[in-house]
């Protein structure tokens, strides 16, 4: 049964719902009970569905005949659907529709304007658009009676002169019938009235009295038509609340698009945009959240692109109300206006209304950071932040700023990720030649706004990779966006991939770099050419070619960085390999080009105009250069090497003395060299500018243990230690709710001044993270520990030991951790074996899976770039497998030791100093420790691992962990055999071996145990174990030397070939001297007496030999003894050569050797060097005590 109780009643509503559905050619029959819910405007749709279809003078004529006293209604009818029709059609033949927005932008004081449709006044279509205008006229001077029929005609004759251009008729019509100011809406401000097109009139009318006041505004910004565009826009904005907002916004989701929502969206569209290019902050702010009020309930594929120009606006405004300290969190509902709709008054109130509805995501509840504190946010009433800052540099200003509160950084995370969504659906790949302004801009405010968010790892940088490699497929080779992957991947963990990004951002640099000379070579050439041939006129063009040229050359210039961001950027990567990737030469490769590309241009090679800049470069390269210095392990050339990294440090220095950054390299590089006052001069200076950062306080403790003054140096890391406990302590409180009151604000004024966050170090250019903070401090408590040792002995060692494990497990374990102790042991699943691309160039990892997002931009966008495919795993060590290593008789460790499985898997070299190893004397209390290569079995690629950069993550965290935890079991093992207690020592190794199986300082320290008991056959294997895990641990080879020259009987007999355990060093390591040439290497006397693997039949006097076979050679004491001086110098000799250059024991064994075969000038030249090693030797060693690279 019908609904209807009439012919007349149905067809009246036909008419309305087509009207309200905007089916202005062909409309859908018997669908007005659904046509405001859930029909389609489609008329093949409506067919495909058994629906019937009528053209509209077809409908019109059942509505009169059915409605014979409702003329009036269908001659307006009539007229409005000529007009539409006609604005369609034309709008099409101009192109006009929703990605004509694109381009939309919004600033303060900028002269930008939101795109309006194209002015029919001298079309073709202009007549039939003012037939139907003039018939609209007509009707309503004559036919109309009421007010409310007039005001039913009002709007579409207003905008039939709006699309004419007539801006000024239309307003002075609607002026005219007093359409904004008397027209009382209150009683259509119900739910019931939804469905209702006279609401999309009156709508209709006030969003175009709106866009012509605005369009007046534009061509004349100080006639006053604002406050009358935003009249117009607040009364439609405020119908439409009433109507569809409020507590029924939700009951309307997914709502198809009909002309209610068109007109409330370009209100809402408008006014967002107006309000923000007009200045008001709070106005702006809240219009965008009252267009993202209701943009969460229309379907996903309306106005898409408008939506997208709404996201990169918000983000915008977001952004600058934490530069200019005025951000206000999203509205409570206000009280109803009572004021006069044309006032700023009633404006603000409308906005404020639908601006309190808009929904924010509590990221901060939902994620989980790694950082070992929650981020400061001082909260939304503090201008800035101070600290404890003491240099006058600023390299990043925005770490100044107020950080945005937790509200804000959730705002700022909600619409980066509605902005994410609607550039995938509404964006296009450009034509050729062609910029995609809109997502470059997108790109830019959303690492804007991440870094004003503090820069997050973790989640947050993950999301934001994602999007800038959508919108990188968006673009063509974008600079801009390139840069940006390098950060926010640095910032996500995923290193490798961030390299990857970082070559593809120098290729696409250097490409356009490159044809920017050959264009202004070209220029040159065909100005010159012209000026001869034209007698010094301008030269030729064909047919306007060069100037299109030029054109879109000035296009593309907007995405092209300049040098100066480029050579930054380079430093960037730099430090990004050297920190993070141990990618030693490719990091002084980006420092040489930053340097070269500063000093030929002329703006960056000007000393005066930035020293700062220049300054940072030469700190770089320094850095870069001497770390490459002890990584090639080169003694020749590591003196010139190091010398260059000091004159670069010293430049620096010069340049910008007040970068607490270059006086902490310097000091550290000077500390290499052993110029113990001069970095200790270098190192006062970096705590007199940065007191706040732990490296230079922590390098500051170890120069003053070079010089044996051990108390001194454990008071000054108690002071440290003290006042990094206050730091941390004051910066938590912001995390509290009484924290966040900073200050007052009174009448939306702010009162106060800055907020002090103590540990942010302002001068800084790469400051450290949280968990970066929280790991320098346990490397500071494991030094005072040490010196604490020294000083006090090994039972207050042992109790401070308890606050380094407690230190550990509150401030750095994480899930990884944790996860791992409650598993019963450490080793990781395959899914979780990814690792930093340091692992994949030393043990041949494959960086495509990881890569894979990068892959495809490089196949896209530079053909020229290869990326390789799944490269095969290489054994961990050319030595046997650590987990099937025997000892004498082939019994597994795990069985002798009873210290458990010894399952090898994947970790990292450890940072973390520790006083674990000893060669006798107390001074003598740390060599490198460092975590072994996986197996090839452990790191596998399969079809079905997790490769998600939240796995990646997990397993970096994981390995760092564990690998500090392991050091942390060894440093107590290594306390607690110095102070005799050797059961407590073997349950310390046994911990560190459940955790870490296959560290070789596992093995070392169980070779101590061995040989504390005395048993010196166990020790050597446990030497061996060590040296199987990995071939270069310096500390291993030299105990193993020493058991070797004082225990010689304990050699095996199958080990007399010395490549055995490491390969032997065909010549002497020279000592390394600064400036000398190393004549001593082609003297008779000093060659090594164990260059050839084979046992020679002569005797340490020289004499032949009488024995008659292997075993009687072998039986022989003196051969052992020349076979046991013969490895130990081949390890030692190898070990001098490398990274082990500067420990004293190696240079000291190594002069025992010289002297018990008979070369005095040898032995005494390496005697010297051990001694000065001695004296100036720190506690720890730097390189494991210290970050290299801050």
């Amino acid at each position: 049964m019908s609904k209807f109780s009439s012919k007349g009643e149905q067809y009246a509503a036909e008419l309305a719902s087509a009207r309200l559905r905007g089916e202005w050619a062909t409309s859908e029959i018997g669908n007005s009970s659904t046509s405001a819910s859930g029909g389609s405007s489609s008329a093949a749709v409506a067919a495909a569905s058994g629906k019937k279809t009528a053209e509209w003078s077809e409908l019109l004529r059942k509505f009169i005949k059915h409605n014979p006293d409702s003329k009036l209604v269908a001659d307006v009818a009539a007229a409005e659907q000529e007009l539409r029709v006609q604005l369609a059609t034309f709008y099409a033949s101009q192109g006009y529709g929703d990605h004509s927005h694109a381009q939309d932008s919004a600033a303060p004081t900028h002269k930008d304007t939101t795109t309006f449709p194209p002015v029919a006044s001298d079309s073709v279509y202009a007549s039939s658009i003012v037939r139907a205008v003039e018939k609209l006229a007509m009707l309503q001077q004559q036919q109309a009676k009421t007010e409310v029929q007039r005001n039913a005609i009002a709007p579409i004759h207003a905008l039939g002169l709006h699309a004419l251009g007539r801006d000024e008729d239309a307003v002075a019509l609607l002026h005219d019938a007093r359409f904004i100011e008397s027209l009382q809406i209150d009683d259509l401000k119900d739910v019931r009235n939804s469905e209702d097109y006279t609401v999309a009139l009156l709508m209709m009318g006030f969003v175009v009295y709106g866009m012509a006041n605005e369009r007046l505004h534009h061509a004349d910004p100080s006639a006053g038509y604002a406050p009358f565009a935003f009249a117009g826009y607040a009364r439609a904005i405020d119908l439409h609340e009433g109507v569809r907002g409020g507590k029924a916004a939700n009951a309307l989701r997914g709502l198809s698009a009909d002309e209610i929502e068109r007109w409330a969206e370009n209100a809402l569209y408008r006014n967002a945009l107006l309000s923000v290019r007009e200045g008001d902050m709070t106005l702006g702010l809240n219009a965008l959240r009252a267009y993202q009020a209701h943009a969460g309930r229309w379907p996903s594929d309306f106005r898409i692109v408008q939506r997208s120009v709404i996201y990169r606006t918000y983000l915008q405004a977001l952004n600058r109300s934490v530069e200019e300290s005025n951000y206000l969190e999203p509205p409570s509902l206000p009280p109803k206006s009572t004021n006069d709709p044309r006032s700023q008054a009633y404006q603000f109130n409308v906005v404020q209304a639908v601006a309190s509805r808009v929904s924010v995501r509590n990221f901060a509840r939902e994620r989980t950071r790694r950082d070992s504190q929650r981020p400061v946010t001082p909260g939304v009433t503090s201008h800035a932040i101070t600290s404890r800052t003491v240099s006058t540099r600023r390299p990043n200003k925005h770490l100044a700023l107020r950080p945005g509160s937790t509200v804000w950084s959730n705002e700022m995370l909600t619409v980066s990720l509605l902005a994410s969504s609607a550039i995938k659906r509404g964006s296009a790949f450009p034509k050729a030649g062609r910029l995609n302004a809109a997502a470059l801009d997108l790109a830019d405010a959303l690492v804007r706004g991440w870094e004003l968010d503090g820069e997050k790892g973790g989640a947050d940088a993950d999301e934001l990779a994602q999007t800038l490699y959508t919108l990188a497929k968006l673009s063509f080779g974008s600079q801009r966006i390139a840069r940006s992957l390098v950060r926010v991947l640095a910032a996500a963990e995923l290193y490798d991939e961030a390299k990857l990004a970082l070559e593809l951002y120098v290729k696409l640099v250097d490409k356009s770099r490159q044809a920017d000379a050959a264009q202004s070579d070209a220029l040159a050439s065909e100005t010159s050419e012209g000026k001869r041939v034209n007698g010094g006129g301008a030269p030729a063009t064909a047919n306007g070619m060069v100037n299109g040229t030029e054109k879109h050359a000035k296009d593309l210039a907007h995405d092209a960085d300049d040098a100066k961001t480029y050579v930054c950027m380079l430093a960037f990567g730099s430090r990004l390999c050297c920190k993070y990737l141990c990618a030693f030469a490719d990091a002084d490769k980006f420092a040489r080009k930053a340097l070269e590309i500063a000093q030929k241009d002329k703006q960056l090679s000007d000393k005066a105009a930035v020293p700062s800049l220049l300054a940072q470069l030469k700190r770089v390269a320094g850095t870069a250069r001497s770390a490459l210095a002890i990584a090639e392990g080169s003694p020749l050339t590591r003196s010139q090497t190091q010398q260059e990294a000091l004159a670069l440090l010293l430049e620096a220095a010069d340049l910008d003395a007040q970068s607490a950054e270059t006086f902490y390299h310097l000091a550290f590089v000077q500390a290499e060299l052993r110029d113990v006052a001069a970095a200790t001069v270098s190192a006062r200076r970096a705590v007199e500018l940065e007191p706040a950062s732990i490296e230079p306080w922590h390098l500051l403790t170890l120069l003053l243990s070079c010089n044996k003054d051990y108390k001194g140096a454990l008071t000054l890391a108690e002071v440290a230690l003290e006042q990094a406990e206050k730091d941390d302590g004051h910066d938590q409180s912001f995390t509290t709710k009484e924290g966040l009151q900073s200050r007052a604000v009174v009448n939306g004024v702010s009162v106060a001044g800055p907020t002090e966050v103590r540990t942010a170090l302002l001068s800084y250019d790469y400051p450290p993270r949280g968990s970066e903070r929280a790991e320098s401090i346990l490397r500071l408590l494991t030094t005072h520990n040490a010196l604490e040792e020294v000083v006090e002995g090994t039972e207050a060692a042992i109790e401070g030991q308890k606050e380094i494990f407690t230190f550990f497990h509150d401030r750095i374990a994480t899930d990884a951790t944790l996860r791992n102790a409650r598993a019963g042991n450490t080793t990781l699943p395959k899914t979780n074996t990814v690792s930093s691309a340091k692992m994949d160039n030393d043990y041949g990892i494959s960086t495509q899976k990881r890569s894979s997002r990068l892959s495809t931009l490089l196949h896209i966008h530079s053909p020229s770039v290869h990326v390789s495919g799944v490269a095969a795993v290489r054994a961990a060590s050319a030595a046997p497998d650590a987990r099937t290593a025997t000892l004498e008789g082939g019994t597994r460790y795990g069985t002798v030791t009873g210290l458990g499985q010894s399952g090898a898997w994947n970790v990292r070299s450890t940072t973390l100093s520790l006083n674990a190893v000893t060669f006798g004397t107390r001074s003598s209390r740390a060599l490198t420790i460092a975590l072994p290569p996986p197996a090839a079995t452990d790191v596998s690629a399969g079809d079905g691992e997790d490769w998600s950069p939240e796995s990646q993550r997990f397993a970096l965290h994981a390995r760092r962990e564990t690998d500090m935890l392991s050091s942390l079991w060894l440093m107590s093992a290594a306390t607690f055999r110095r102070a005799g207690k050797l059961s407590e020592c073997r349950i310390a190794v046994q911990e560190a071996e459940r955790i870490a199986p296959n560290n070789p300082s596992v093995w070392l320290q169980l070779a101590l145990w061995f040989v504390e008991s005395d048993n010196i056959g166990l020790a050597t294997s446990s030497l061996y174990k060590a040296l199987a895990c990995k071939g270069d641990h310096i500390a291993s080879s030299v105990h193993l030397a020493r058991i070797f020259l004082s225990n010689p009987d304990s050699i095996p007999a199958t080990s007399h070939d010395s490549s055995a355990f490491t390969p032997s060093a065909q010549m002497p390591t020279p000592v390394p001297r600064p400036g000398v040439k190393h004549d001593f290497l082609d003297s008779p006397q000093s060659r090594s007496i164990g260059v050839s693997p084979k046992v020679k039949d002569y005797s340490p006097g020289g004499k032949e030999t009488h024995f008659k076979s292997t075993a009687e050679t072998t039986a022989s004491r003196e051969t052992k003894k020349l076979t046991a001086l013969s490895l130990a110098e081949g390890l030692l000799n190898t070990t001098t050569a490398s990274s082990g250059w500067d420990v004293p024991e190696a240079w000291l064994f190594i002069g025992h050797v010289a002297q018990k075969t008979g070369r005095p000038e040898r032995a005494a030249e390496c005697l010297r060097y051990a001694l000065a090693l001695e004296e100036t030797k720190p506690i720890q060693p730097l390189s494991i005590a210290l970050e290299r690279t801050t």
